[in-house]
């Protein structure tokens, strides 16, 4: 399991100060890719939660929840100059808007600003070092290291996530 395109754009707008109302339509043209630094490493629990919408008799349940312990990551985005320049001087400054959090605001994330690069578009590469969907990989040889997870990839104005 990895952090997901739609919790990276989540993790963006809360440095941004973007409001989860708008966060679609404000990162609609942001592009993302996602290298795996560590181990993944994960660990499941049974929680038992309260419902809270019964307003006369509460009741709990155990649910199973998946962790990911000491995860790392790389992300790499694309995005218009003055939203670049502003999420680059508030990483650099360790300045976000809202706290960016992983999940549920118990698991607050660190980030950490690299640098920032040009890019360019190859025709072919000997390795890949980030999430892509399979359905672009063409394994010719037996020697690749892959890793396959089923996780969302985009989302929409409902806030719907799906895979594409």
């Amino acid at each position: 399991m990895c952090i997901h395109p739609p919790a990276v754009k989540g993790l963006v707008g809360a440095v941004m100060g973007i409001d989860k109302i708008d966060l679609y339509k404000e990162t609609s043209n942001l592009k993302i890719g996602i290298q795996v630094l560590s181990p993944v490493r994960k660990d499941m629990q049974t929680l038992k939660l309260v419902s809270m919408k019964a307003e006369r008799d509460l009741f709990s349940f155990p649910v199973n929840a998946e962790f990911l312990r000491g995860p790392e990551y790389r992300i790499f985005v694309s995005w218009l100059p003055d939203k670049l320049d502003e999420l680059e001087e508030r990483l650099k400054k360790q300045k976000p808007v809202f706290t960016p959090y992983l999940g549920v605001s118990e698991y607050i994330a660190k980030l950490s600003y690299e640098t920032r690069c040009d890019t360019e578009i190859i025709n072919g590469a000997n390795s890949v070092e980030s999430i892509i969907p399979s359905r672009f990989i063409n394994i010719q040889h037996s020697d690749y290291h892959i890793f396959t997870d089923n996780i969302p990839v985009c989302n929409n104005e409902k806030k719907r996530v799906y895979r594409l």
